[in-house]
């Protein structure tokens, strides 16, 4: 959520958020707790800012933003740390390996 692109984006979908209404929401997770739910059928309000949200996620590209910066992050943490990360995917491999000879697979 620190990356300047995440950041930018954010701002904007905040400014969507606040000219729909709903002010002072700078992250979806502070519209998730905006609104309080109820099980059952959702409020009004809870419908409302769920629209709200989704339009300006939509209008902003915010979930297209935040997928990209994360899939780049996780995907240099990965590299830089593959020399830990090989022996574990060839145990798992080998388990899963196992477990499908034993069911017959």
């Amino acid at each position: 959520m620190r990356l300047p692109a995440v950041t930018k984006a954010l701002a904007e979908w905040s400014q969507c958020m606040d000219g729909k209404g709903h002010k002072g929401l700078t992250t979806p997770f502070d519209a998730a707790n905006r609104v309080p739910h109820v099980v059952g059928r959702p409020s009004p309000e809870e419908i409302a800012i769920a629209v709200a949200e989704v339009d300006c996620k939509q209008q902003t590209g915010l979930v297209d933003v935040w997928f990209k910066e994360e899939s780049r992050l996780q995907t240099a943490l990965v590299a830089q740390h593959l020399g830990r990360l090989d022996p574990i995917r060839s145990r798992n491999g080998a388990a899963v390996h196992a477990a499908g000879t034993r069911a017959g697979h």
